[in-house]
């Protein structure tokens, strides 16, 4: 008999077995590296946010999310006006897992003006968020960071290939074609015959670039007017015309306009990129028209519900 209890203390027998409440906790913290590490690869998303983080409304990313329940969960109120996501709680991870392909871990590229850098998201966080629509959720879903930048940036991206550094930003300014505004008309006159409703600015875009930006804006918006062009923005280059982008007149909800704010290279493509502000159907948006050989597309962005 001595010997037998001899045996099971060198051996780390029964009478040692390990705490059970050791082995759960041990388990939890093996269970929430696994989930953090995130091996589903992110499809290209565009955020927009703060200094502080992003926020996250692409239903490519994240599908209807139950704030109250993940309020609850994380011992928040739904008074607050934050609340981080307590990710050690097996529920939250799981829900977050269920309907969110973003982990903590995840890097983004936050576009700045001026610079762009690579950096990983540190928590989950539901912030209070005046509702768009009535009957709408007053909460919303961000990403942060364990730092805030210096400034806010433009947007941020699920993109792991383009370069951090500098994307050459330089803002921009809608400048009057003076004594060459005819020649400006007639290089637009095939892609818009009549342009005796429109007032003609141009953009020159820096360093050189071959590619000019011609601005028509109608003068005066009437109602046999409704659902024709009310801003149309032309790219010209090697004598070439094409329209990149176009607000139409609006008579019930107003028409829409932009305004054409910086160019820069964030993919670094040797192209310049718009980044854009302006109102459709009442609404604001920003858009990101990227360039490339064949001219400007738009990025999917982040326009959330307005007006409903």
């Amino acid at each position: 008999m001595t010997f037998l209890l001899l045996f099971l203390i060198l051996s780390g027998g029964p009478l040692f077995a390990q705490d059970p409440i050791e082995n759960l906790i041990e388990e939890e913290i093996k269970t929430k590296e696994e989930w953090t590490q995130g091996a589903e690869e992110l499809p290209f998303v565009v955020f927009l946010g703060d200094k502080n983080g992003l926020k996250i409304q692409s239903d490519l990313i994240c599908q209807p999310i139950p704030y109250d329940e993940l309020i609850e969960l994380s011992r928040g109120q739904a008074s607050d006006r934050e609340t981080v996501l307590n990710l050690d709680i097996p529920r939250v991870r799981e829900i977050l897992e269920t309907i969110c392909l973003l982990r903590p871990g995840d890097e983004v590229l936050a576009i700045q003006a001026g610079t762009q850098v690579r950096l990983p998201l540190k928590d989950f966080v539901v912030r209070q968020d005046a509702p768009a629509c009535r009957g709408g959720s007053p909460f919303s879903l961000w990403g942060t960071f364990s730092e805030p930048l210096l400034s806010t940036p433009l947007f941020f991206v699920t993109q792991d290939t383009w370069a951090e550094g500098d994307n050459h930003f330089v803002a921009l300014t809608e400048q009057n074609p003076g004594p060459f505004e005819q020649a400006w008309r007639a290089a637009v006159k095939n892609v818009l015959p009549d342009q005796d409703e429109f007032r003609l600015s141009f953009i020159d875009l820096p360093d050189l670039s071959p590619r000019k930006l011609i601005m028509l804006r109608r003068k005066v918006a009437q109602l046999e007017d409704n659902g024709l062009p009310h801003q149309i923005l032309f790219m010209e280059q090697d004598t070439k015309v094409e329209k990149v982008w176009e607000e139409r007149v609006d008579i019930k909800k107003g028409s829409g306009h932009f305004q054409v704010e910086a160019a820069l290279d964030f993919n670094g493509n040797g192209f310049f990129d718009l980044w854009m502000s302006g109102v459709h159907q009442g609404c604001p948006y920003q858009m990101v028209l990227e360039g490339g050989e064949e001219g400007f597309r738009p990025l999917d962005m982040p326009l959330g519900p307005c007006g409903c």
